[in-house]
């Protein structure tokens, strides 16, 4: 039996950043099957999609906020799960199912992307085919891409039932550039909610983390720090594509960052679009202001408390959204797979969410149990390498806290870390 991991266990494994960041990783295991399972599928893959936020480290915070798992009363789950975790050594992974919801695929599904470039002609191209709905999630749109904007209108105006949303984070969304040309990437898509407000609508999402005087005296940029939206999703129709890559010049260009794209997923690609939703819902709403002249807009957050000026209030209504949000398809998934044909998919994915200003941890907890399900096969210690896990990971920054190298250490398992060069890091002096 052999366990293949390409990981992006956590972008930012941090013990010195502190920041409180949504953001987005995947955990690609592909799983091939023994003789006696092989008869059922090709092969077995899990795709754990995270949508994290990068946190205080889990040793900072674990008295406060204790890692648990959802509590959702499930009597049991199908033939199709039970034969999956019921046997070695996939059973070491089992806990994830208490943790997240599941989605089955078949492998063929899921496309990878290859290079910047192609990122770019593929959100166009599935831009202008969409015919219902488009969800953009990113930490921002670059004020310089005005040609992805404009396929957006193009796509608009050629199919009126079509309903654009747009998620960014509400700090780096607002800055400005560094010269008085470069507005910030809201005044970017002002001109969308001007002129289609029933088909267009653009959320910001801003952390309860900064408010009071953090707010009133950290600069733009400098405030980026407390922390980010982060999440990287993007939906058209039925087809849903994840990505790292921020939508700027840069990535478009030369930057690499992982593309994977889900074609013809309603189940998983309903599940972000109700992320997106939901974390809308308590986000701001861009909105033109009244005066004619002047290409300005406001902040819009109707009954709700406000993630500044009330932050505990803000935080605790959140989290109860988000809770009910992750229980709720938790349930669904599992309903839903007692509906599905058993003989057709051959892959599972699991989307996992992090958001530490909202107590919610999944990230950790999925983490923690992909290391411990490794962990189990006991210390290397006399143990014949043949016998070892090999297990790869992936990440453009790489500072594992110490919970995390106690548990690769101690594994029984052969490690090959990835990880991107200060040099690319806009660091330059930055230590991995």
């Amino acid at each position: 039996m052999k366990i293949s991991t390409i990981s992006e266990l956590i972008l930012k494994f941090s013990q010195k950043r502190n920041l409180n960041n949504f953001s987005q990783y995947f955990s690609i295991n592909n799983i091939r099957s023994s003789d006696k399972l092989l008869s059922l599928f090709r092969s077995k893959r899990i795709f754990t999609r995270f949508v994290s936020s990068t946190t205080h480290s889990y040793n900072q915070n674990k008295q406060k906020h204790k890692l648990k798992p959802q509590h959702v009363l499930i009597s049991n789950y199908s033939s199709f799960i039970n034969e999956y975790i019921e046997k070695p050594p996939y059973n070491n992974f089992k806990d994830l199912l208490k943790i997240s919801p599941y989605f089955l695929l078949n492998g063929e599904q899921i496309r990878l992307l290859q290079e910047p470039k192609e990122l770019y002609e593929e959100l166009k191209s599935q831009i202008l085919v969409a015919k219902e709905r488009i969800f953009i999630a990113a930490l921002y749109i670059g004020y310089s891409e005005k040609d992805l904007v404009n396929t957006l209108r193009i796509a608009i105006k050629k199919t009126k039932q079509l309903k654009v949303h747009i998620l960014l984070d509400c700090l780096r969304s607002t800055r400005t550039g560094q010269t008085p040309s470069d507005k910030s990437p809201a005044y970017l898509l002002l001109p969308l909610v001007k002129e289609f407000p029933d088909q267009v609508t653009v959320s910001l999402y801003h952390t309860p983390d900064l408010t009071g005087i953090l707010k009133k005296f950290i600069p733009p940029r400098f405030n980026e720090g407390i922390g980010l939206m982060h999440i990287k999703s993007f939906i058209f129709d039925n087809n849903l594509l994840l990505s790292g890559a921020n939508l700027n010049h840069d990535y478009f260009t030369n930057r690499q960052d992982r593309y994977m794209l889900f074609e013809n997923t309603p189940s998983l690609t309903n599940y972000f679009a109700d992320l997106v939703e939901t974390v809308a819902s308590f986000s701001y709403r861009l909105s033109p202001t009244k005066l004619v002249d002047e290409d300005s807009f406001k902040l819009v957050l109707k009954n709700y408390p406000d993630p500044v000026t009330q932050s505990t209030l803000f935080r605790e209504n959140s989290s109860l959204i988000m809770n009910n949000f992750i229980k709720r398809w938790i349930i669904h998934s599992i309903e839903q797979d007692h509906n599905l044909s058993l003989q057709k998919y051959d892959t599972i994915v699991f989307p996992i969410i992090q958001m530490n200003p909202l107590y919610i941890r999944q990230d950790e907890l999925a983490t923690f149990i992909v290391l411990d399900a490794i962990s189990m096969h006991g210390n290397k210690i006399n143990v014949n390498e043949n016998k070892f896990c090999r297990v790869f990971f992936t990440s453009g920054y790489f500072n594992f806290t110490q919970s995390y190298k106690e548990r690769v250490l101690n594994a029984r398992a052969k490690f090959q870390l990835l990880a991107a060069s200060p040099e690319v890091l806009c660091m330059g002096t930055s230590k991995l």
